[in-house]
C-alpha cells in the first residue's frame, strides 16, 4: 500500500462528493501511518454529518483494532455536532490527524469552523473523484462540489484522487475505463489527478503513464 504521498503529513484530510470512496480511503491511510510510525498517535477523525452509515465510525473494531484512535460525535438528526477534543489533537505537533469529512455543506460547516489549522506544510487535502458518482459525470458538476467544499470548510490547495470504483463489480474495465473519464472530465477543468485508488484484489490492473500514484484500498465497511 504506497502512502509515500503524505509522507511528513500531520493533518491528511479526505473530502468529495458523497459515496465517492473517501471514507474507505481514510480508514486505510489511518492504519497506514500507524503501522509505519508505531510510537505516534493516529487519529481516524470523522466528520461526516451527512448520511446516518457508511461513515467511518462504522469499521470501529478493524480500526481500533490497528492501533488507530476513532473520533466521532453523537448524531442528533443531521445536526454537525463536532467529535469532541479534535482542537486538542489537531494541536499537537507529535499526533498524526485523518479527516474523514461529510459530502455537503454540513460537513463541510464543520471544517469551517477550524479555519487556521489546514494553512501549513504539514497538511494534505485530498480531493476524491469517482467517475461513476451522480455529481462526478460532468465536468461542470466536479467543479461545482469543488467550489462549494472550498466555500464552506475553507480548504483549498486539494491534490485529486481518482477512484474508478463500484464496488464489489468492480474489475479490470471498470478501473481503465473509469480512469480515463476521470483525466477527460478534469482536462476540461485544467485540473490534474495522477493518483489512482485501487482495489486490492486489482491491485495490478495496468493505468496509464498518467497514474503516478496508486493506493492499494482493503475494503472495511459492510455494504449491503
Amino acid at each position: 500500500m504506497s502512502w509515500e504521498i503524505v509522507q511528513g503529513a500531520r493533518n491528511i484530510v479526505f473530502v468529495g462528493e458523497s459515496g465517492c470512496g473517501k471514507t474507505e480511503l481514510a480508514i486505510n491511510c489511518a492504519l497506514a501511518m500507524k503501522q509505519q510510525y508505531e510510537e505516534r498517535r493516529v487519529t481516524l477523525l470523522d466528520m461526516d454529518q451527512s448520511k446516518p452509515s457508511f461513515r467511518s465510525r462504522d469499521a470501529r473494531k478493524p480500526v481500533e483494532d490497528g492501533g488507530v484512535e476513532l473520533v466521532f460525535g453523537e448524531q442528533v438528526m443531521e445536526s454537525p455536532i463536532v467529535p469532541p477534543g479534535i482542537k486538542k489533537r489537531l494541536m499537537d505537533p507529535d499526533g498524526i490527524n485523518v479527516l474523514d469529512v461529510g459530502g455537503n455543506e454540513i460537513g463541510s460547516v464543520n471544517m469551517g469552523q477550524f479555519e487556521g489549522f489546514f494553512d501549513g506544510k504539514d497538511t494534505i487535502v485530498f480531493f476524491v473523484v469517482s467517475p461513476y458518482r451522480l455529481l462526478s459525470l460532468y465536468s461542470d458538476h466536479i467543479k461545482t462540489m469543488m467550489e462549494a467544499v472550498e466555500e464552506f470548510s475553507h480548504l483549498k490547495d486539494f491534490r485529486l484522487i481518482g477512484n474508478p470504483n463500484m464496488g464489489e463489480y468492480t474489475d479490470e474495465s471498470v478501473v481503465t475505463e473509469g480512469w480515463d473519464l476521470i483525466q477527460e472530465r478534469l482536462g476540461e477543468l485544467d485540473v490534474t489527478c495522477d493518483i489512482a485508488a485501487i482495489p486490492d484484489w486489482l491491485s495490478g490492473v495496468k493505468l496509464p503513464e498518467s497514474c503516478r500514484h496508486r493506493l492499494v484500498i482493503r475494503r472495511y465497511l459492510q455494504y449491503p
